[in-house]
């Protein structure tokens, strides 16, 4: 129940812990133990137990049922480390950023003489190409519709809605970039939403894609074009001309930042408040809330814009009915005050530092 960022072995920390969350399972940051998991579910029709069961000899290794019928395989990390990897559906490899929830704790430490098995070779990349490196492969070979013969459509929402959504799945970045261009021409906020989760995979994720899309400042549309253009799709204008690539007046590359990093610390923000989601107390969001206040104090970013934003959002987690509106702000200007007072007290190149409430 803390945040992934507090995980520790001081007992007295963790005894302080389950007289709070008497009910809470422990869980182990991945990074901090040398250890990677292979996540194997069932769910909706697929079965990834049935990927990794009879694939032969893998080492001594823990073996770990999940209450939802899924399976844990946990090895030794293989050098060089692996982060996060979708291995095929249903089967994730799970590594340095990720979180282990420990639903067997014998059979974790399992095994008790032999070295535990580093991860095999074969789980080092996924099982099979993605479709979407296949379809980039074999592009203008015999049988497969090229772009220049192309699939006509009447406007950039259709051209969307055209593309196939699991060309994305697992691969974050690419997607926010995609979502940001969508944004930048105009497509709405619920033709996205809609088409993103249309993959069963993050149906339940509508949420959470509506905050990230309010988060956007999207500077330009190359992205949807790069993909349009790779699959073959054209959009038809009222005015007889085609939308196929990107504009030549719009920039490839964003500009450099007027002030540090602030992409960056966007994503950062963003982070803190998905932690929130994940541990919905009082002490994560006063944890989140002092992160936030820090990396407005770096990027001279405004506090009230900051505070506002994460309101908004934790508002629709439990945190609503346990601390009220009230509550909630509360504890949020708490944090802020507290970092402020943190940084009047740390000299910055001779000066005082301050968050200017302006």
């Amino acid at each position: 129940m803390a945040s992934w960022d507090l995980a520790t072995t001081n007992e007295i920390t963790i005894q302080s812990w389950w007289s709070d969350w008497p009910d809470a399972l422990p869980a182990i940051p991945l990074k901090k133990t040398n250890l990677c998991v292979v996540d194997a579910d069932r769910r909706e029709g697929i079965d990834g137990v049935a990927q990794v069961t009879g694939l032969g000899p893998l080492g001594p290794h823990s073996r770990i049922a999940t209450p939802s019928g899924g399976l844990h395989l946990v090895f030794a990390q293989p050098d060089p480390p692996i982060s996060k990897l979708n291995w095929c559906e249903g089967v994730e490899i799970l590594g340095t950023s990720c979180l282990l929830t420990c639903y067997d704790l014998d059979e974790l430490r399992f095994p008790h003489v032999a070295p535990r098995a580093v991860l095999s070779e074969m789980f080092r990349r996924p099982k099979a190409v993605e479709r979407k490196s296949v379809e980039r492969n074999l592009i203008n070979k015999e049988g497969l519709e090229t772009p220049s013969q192309g699939v006509l459509v009447a406007d950039l929402t259709s051209a969307l809605r055209k593309m196939d959504v699991r060309d994305w799945r697992g691969e974050h970045d690419e997607w926010f970039a995609l979502m940001a261009a969508c944004a930048y021409f105009g497509i709405t906020c619920d033709d996205f939403v809609a088409w993103s989760i249309s993959d069963p995979y993050y149906a339940s994720d509508g949420a959470l894609i509506r905050r990230k899309w309010r988060s956007l400042k999207p500077k330009h549309g190359g992205a949807l074009m790069a993909a349009l253009k790779a699959r073959g799709i054209k959009v038809n204008r009222a005015d007889g001309q085609l939308i196929d690539e990107v504009s030549p007046t719009e920039p490839e590359l964003e500009p450099k930042p007027t002030r540090p990093n602030l992409r960056r610390a966007d994503a950062r923000i963003n982070s803190a408040i998905d932690a929130i989601d994940r541990d919905p107390t009082e002490r994560c969001l006063f944890w989140a809330a002092c992160l936030c206040a820090e990396i407005v104090h770096e990027c001279k970013l405004k506090p009230t814009q900051i505070v506002e934003l994460i309101e908004k959002n934790v508002s629709i987690t439990p945190l609503q009915k346990t601390l009220g509106k009230e509550g909630i702000r509360r504890t949020i200007v708490n944090a802020f005050r507290h970092v402020e007072e943190k940084l009047l007290t740390e000299p910055n190149d001779g000066q005082r530092g301050e968050l200017k409430w302006e």
